[in-house]
């Protein structure tokens, strides 16, 4: 399915194995991808881009704006989170044998790791 117009693009493909969904406009993007094994949303406009890939075994997420920008991945064996604004930024990797903690910003600096043995603020 396509519909065209001045102002606005839309594209639909539709199988059993996969299901694809694209919006265009001046000030927007949509692109969705959905299988059995995968899922791709990405949402695009001038203040805001967030992308989210999702599949059995990974999530990554992206947001990202003038004032922030946020990633985490995700998955079995691994959590990877870092943050960023103006005032903050926040790191954080954790997995079964590992913490490890980051806060910064001007008025504080904040580092924490641990272990199975081990704990360091």
């Amino acid at each position: 399915l396509l519909l065209y117009s001045q102002c606005l693009c839309l594209l639909l493909l539709y199988s059993q194995r996969l299901c694809c969904l694209l919006l265009y406009s001046q000030c927007l993007c949509l692109l969705l991808l959905y299988s059995q094994r995968l899922c791709c949303l990405v949402l695009y406009s001038q203040v805001l881009c967030f992308l989210l890939v999702y599949s059995q075994c990974l999530c990554c997420l992206l947001l990202y704006s003038q004032c922030i920008c946020l990633l985490l991945l995700y998955s079995l064996c691994l959590c990877f989170l870092l943050a960023y604004s103006l005032c903050l930024w926040l790191l954080l990797v954790y997995s079964q044998c590992l913490c490890f903690l980051l806060v910064y910003s001007e008025r504080l600096c904040l580092l924490l790791v641990c272990s199975q043995r081990l704990c360091l603020l």
